[in-house]
């Protein structure tokens, strides 16, 4: 008899040791893999925790490229923004060091050096990293500055820096009749000695008073009259140019009485008016007072001629002026003159452009007396010289010979202020002139790029700047500008909330003072067999130790600030990152707890599991073959 199967579950044995299998299976990929499974749907409720994570840590990866990147980038800038430096304080230090002798740069060797480093820092400017230009914000895909000799010498249809430094040179000299000639210019100043002139024409009781045909000579504004009379004196100014005025006295009972006075009015170049007044006496004083003239009892021809000698007497060439020769913003300007000696008289006229100074000589002047003038150069800077009276000819730069009289001494000191002028124009204001025009050229962000203006008659009578043309003039820099944070041109998000800022501009203030620095000292050149050049040099190199002085570390573009800036957004980054290590090595343990498995807790159910799976297999092996006989034995 056999025991019928029905009486045992051995389907539901099957399922179960079906179940078991699954689940060796399972634990066996487990164990392989080391993941607690192999899709998202066998997590469970686990998968959203997976998923969240998963997200978190894609974004810190693309955080991490960011970084890596923006890294990379900072560190090129940090090296290119270092050597600027270092270019910075080399020019700074061989300018200061006097930059003849063999204590610093020589004047032979000047341009060239400065043609080297100007070269190194318009190549840094032009560097790229992977095909990204570097120094010109958000235009990354083209060079930012031109090369060096374009910037220096043009290409014959744009103006480079050589050509506007000279236009600049004379528009600031004026006078000059050829391109690079300055010796006919003293610094747009006009020196004049006083050229009125009076004479008796056919009418013998008449005086004509005529005016200066030298350009930016004297003029009669007027002769006024103070008479007890008024019919004994009738003046008629008349026209042309010079237009002069004519005196006409009166005879008989309407000849000019003693103690009646004459007032010429004569306005000198840059505005001044100084009224000269001649008074009628009966008697001379004694010794004669400058300006009086005899009444000759009834004869107006005689008092004429007396009134012509007194005018001839005070308007001998004994007066000097020096006057600006228009208002503009060129050339040298006059802030003021003084003297220490009691037989000259000057006087100034400061209050409206154009100035103008004036000197008159009313006797000899003693021997070591001084006359001192004040200027003022196109770039604001002030200064002053003296001239000084010496017995001794040929007067030196800085002296005026005492002549045989008042003429032959304002003759003298005319030339003495001429040779200064020009000194003046040949050395400080010829190095002003320079660097203007590169300041003006070489734009920093947020200025225009300038150039002296042609009026049509040449640059010695400009009166204007003007916007630079970039159809004929070279434009150094077209990168980007903007009026706002130069470092936010360029940007990397390194964070949730954290944005790096690194962009630099290439014309920020500090480098285009370094390229203005550079080139104009390459643009200049100068030799030591040229008198003037030492002190033009002096004064070209000192501009610069300003221009470049540590003093303007601290101002907003300085190569000092851009460092610093980028040295913060380097620290944001390395922030961002220590950052993100720590979180994302929290978020890594978070999923590992989600996906991983313990190898050694796998293990132990993997033996556990086959341990059940074997004594099911033996177990349905011996139902599947029981008997009543086996049963009953």
């Amino acid at each position: 008899m056999q025991i019928s199967r029905s009486l045992f579950p051995v389907g539901g044995a099957y399922k179960s040791v079906q179940s078991l299998n699954q689940v060796l299976q399972k634990l066996q990929v487990q164990l392989a893999t080391q993941e607690k499974a192999a899709t998202l749907s066998e997590l469970g409720t686990d998968r959203v925790f997976d998923l969240t994570l998963r997200s978190r840590l894609s974004r810190l990866e693309a955080f991490g490229t960011n970084i890596d990147t923006t890294t990379l980038r900072l560190d090129f800038l940090d090296n290119a923004v270092t050597r600027l430096n270092e270019i910075e304080g080399e020019v700074r230090g061989d300018l200061s060091a006097g930059g003849i002798g063999s204590d610093g740069i020589s004047l032979a060797s000047a341009t060239q050096t400065s043609y080297a480093r100007l070269d190194e820092v318009l190549a840094i400017l032009n560097s790229d990293l992977n095909g990204r230009q570097m120094f010109a914000g958000n235009r990354t895909d083209s060079r930012p500055v031109v090369n060096t000799d374009l910037l220096l010498d043009g290409d014959g249809t744009h103006a480079g820096l050589k050509q506007l430094i000279s236009e600049r040179k004379r528009a600031d000299a004026g006078g000059l009749t050829a391109l690079g000639d300055m010796t006919n210019g003293h610094g747009r100043v006009d020196i004049d000695q006083i050229q009125l002139g009076a004479a008796i024409p056919g009418a013998l009781n008449e005086v004509v008073i005529s005016e200066s045909a030298t350009p930016n000579g004297p003029s009669v504004t007027g002769v006024a009259t103070t008479l007890a009379n008024p019919a004994s004196v009738t003046v008629t100014p008349a026209g042309g140019a010079p237009a002069p005025a004519t005196v006409a006295f009166a005879g008989g009972a309407d000849l000019i009485a003693d103690g009646d006075q004459l007032t010429v009015n004569v306005q000198r170049p840059g505005g001044l008016v100084e009224p000269y007044t001649f008074t009628a006496v009966t008697t001379l004083s004694v010794p004669p007072v400058a300006g009086e003239f005899a009444i000759v009892a009834g004869d107006e021809n005689a008092t004429a001629a007396n009134f012509n000698a007194a005018f001839a007497d005070v308007f001998q060439a004994d007066t000097v002026t020096v006057a600006e020769d228009g208002a503009h913003a060129f050339g040298i300007k006059l802030n003021g003159i003084s003297t220490d000696s009691s037989d000259l008289t000057v006087t100034a006229q400061t209050t409206t452009q154009p100035h103008a100074l004036q000197i008159r000589v009313d006797s000899l002047p003693q021997e070591g007396e001084t006359i001192t003038v004040n200027y003022a150069l196109p770039d604001g800077s002030t200064g002053s010289f003296e001239i000084a009276a010496v017995t001794t000819t040929p007067a030196q730069r800085g002296e005026f010979t005492i002549g045989a009289d008042t003429d032959a001494t304002a003759a003298n000191i005319a030339t003495a202020i001429a040779t200064q002028f020009d000194h003046l124009r040949d050395t400080d204001l010829a190095a002003v002139s320079a660097d203007l025009a590169a300041e003006s050229m070489i734009a920093a962000n947020g200025e225009t790029p300038m150039r002296v203006v042609d009026p049509g008659t040449g640059f010695a009578d400009a009166v204007a700047m003007g916007v630079a043309d970039p159809a004929n003039t070279v434009i150094w820099y077209s990168g980007q500008s903007t009026t706002g944070s130069a470092r936010q041109t360029a940007s990397a998000r390194v964070d949730e909330s954290t944005t790096a800022y690194y962009g630099v501009l290439g014309n920020e203030q500090g480098i285009a003072e370094l390229v203005r620095a550079t080139a104009v000292m390459a643009a200049e050149s100068f030799s030591t067999s040229v008198t003037s050049d030492s002190d033009r040099f002096q004064a070209l190199a000192q501009r610069q130790v300003v221009r470049l002085a540590e003093m303007n570390n601290g101002t907003s573009g300085s190569i000092e600030v851009i460092a610093l800036e980028l040295g913060l957004a380097q620290a944001t980054v390395g922030s961002a990152s220590e950052r993100h290590a720590t979180y994302g090595a929290q978020l890594e343990t978070m999923l590992s707890e989600i996906e991983s498995v313990d190898i050694n807790e796998v293990a132990m159910q993997l033996l556990a599991v086959r341990t059940n799976l074997e004594a099911s297999y033996q177990t349905m092996a011996r139902l599947a073959d029981l008997q009543l006989v086996n049963f009953m034995s």
